[in-house]
């Protein structure tokens, strides 16, 4: 969820994250693999970001699966 909402505030760089968050650039890869296969996020030539469309696709399907089954 840090990264996500990192990356809402603007793309950046493994790098760059790396550095933020104080963590290894292999973990942060491996989060970040989870995030671009859920397409929550994309690459482009090193820079991540955020896929706003699939993050509120998948929002209004979650409410929408918790409203009729709560």
């Amino acid at each position: 969820m840090k990264l996500l909402y990192q990356l809402l505030k603007g793309p950046l760089s493994l790098q760059e994250m790396s550095v933020q968050f104080n963590t290894s650039k292999t973990t942060l890869h491996h989060q970040l693999s989870i995030l671009k296969a859920a397409k929550f996020i994309r690459v482009d030539k090193g820079i991540y970001s955020v896929n706003l469309t699939q993050i509120n696709t998948f929002s209004g399907r979650l409410t929408q699966y918790l409203g009729v089954h709560i």
